[in-house]
């Protein structure tokens, strides 16, 4: 993944992912960025994320996931619900749910190039 985001020289990469945990009651959303210059777009995911009430909580984190330090772009890593969470794991497996959850990240994303515009 980090090649490829490399190699295409892009304005902005989101890396989607699921989370898990020995707690079955973790929960929720969490948009990860390395750089300072990354937590704008971060915390706009992470706004329209929580606007579509999707998940039970969401929240903006720095932390130095390797795909996140891409210095190239800003580069928001997504942990998009618990597969470990009975509730979280019935949205991931509802390809509705997913879809408005893809809804969301890309609102955040326009948001976001429309705030530095």
């Amino acid at each position: 993944r980090t090649l490829v985001v490399r190699n295409n020289n892009p304005d902005l990469a989101v890396s989607v992912h699921r989370n898990a945990a020995t707690n079955t009651s973790a929960k929720g959303f969490s948009a990860h960025y390395f750089n300072p210059y990354t937590k704008l777009v971060a915390d706009k995911i992470k706004d329209a994320t929580s606007k579509a009430g999707t998940y039970s909580s969401t929240k903006t984190e720095w932390h130095v996931f390797y795909m996140s330090r891409i210095s190239n772009c800003p580069v928001v890593l997504t942990e998009n619900g618990f597969m470990s969470n009975k509730k979280d794991y019935e949205g991931i497996i509802s390809d509705e749910v997913n879809d408005k959850k893809a809804d969301a990240i890309v609102a955040g994303v326009v948001d976001y190039f429309k705030s530095i515009q």
